[in-house]
């Protein structure tokens, strides 16, 4: 057999094997390409922290997992949500990821059915077809506890949870690269997440009004500083910037 497989090899040789090699929390582990919305295709850095943060984010959501749960990832592992948020969740909680290399309306809930799949990962569109497709006979039998994902429409959520019997419906704002994230724990239909005032010292996260007309921001006039949205207003999610702190750099 292979050496690393023999059980000749000695607990020394072992050890050095396992020896980090300088690898530390703000090491590189991979390379993420963005959309480009703002240009080309830029890849972003995703360090070993930032991996762990994003297998953390059903925490936020007050949500626990056990080995016995099943996670259904029907989206490509290049994006972050695939390959960060579900795989980085199925190595927090030590359970089950399921991959379909390409995400089928007809075998969903086969799918889910089969694999006792208990959290489901979408986007906006995959649950808006998933909500309008003619109604399977196995959905009967499905278990689906959590469904996490971006972009679900307000008008599509309540008929996707109850048709699937979801029981909390995790819709977050991130993007590869960035610093802030918001998370809706609460399961306000439509809501992408919120700051809650505890965290508001710890998580430098807020929300900037902004003029949609003239696709800027708005700033005090007499200190040229971005005004804080209110409740209601239109605003764009900003997180403070600090180059010496892995947690708040930012990595594009």
């Amino acid at each position: 057999c292979s050496p690393w497989a023999s059980p000749s090899v000695r607990r020394a040789e072992l050890a050095a094997a396992r020896r980090d090699g300088g690898v530390t929390h703000d090491s590189k582990l991979f390379l993420i390409f963005t959309s480009g919305t703002t240009g080309l295709p830029k890849a972003s850095k995703i360090t070993n922290l930032r991996m762990l943060a994003a297998g953390h984010m059903l925490d936020m959501a007050w949500q626990r997992l056990t080995p016995s749960d099943g996670i259904y990832c029907p989206l490509p592992l290049s994006h972050a949500s695939g390959g960060m948020l579900g795989i980085g969740a199925a190595i927090r909680w030590r359970c089950r990821f399921i991959v379909r290399s390409k995400f089928s309306l007809r075998s969903f809930a086969t799918d889910c059915v089969t694999h006792n799949v208990t959290v489901v990962q979408y986007i906006g569109e995959l649950a808006r077809y998933l909500a309008s497709k003619p109604e399977d006979p196995r959905e009967k039998d499905l278990g689906i506890r959590v469904a996490m994902g971006n972009g679900l429409r307000p008008d599509v959520w309540e008929k996707f949870q109850k048709r699937f019997g979801v029981e909390q419906i995790i819709e977050f704002y991130a993007s590869s690269e960035g610093n802030a994230s918001l998370v809706n724990n609460t399961g306000k239909v439509g809501a992408i997440g919120f700051v809650p005032n505890i965290l508001t010292k710890i998580y430098p996260v807020k929300i900037f009004r902004y003029d949609q007309d003239a696709d800027e921001l708005v700033r005090d006039a007499a200190t040229g500083l971005c005004v804080e949205a209110k409740a209601g207003e239109t605003g764009q999610v900003m997180g403070l910037i600090k180059d010496d702190d892995p947690s708040r750099r930012f990595d594009g």
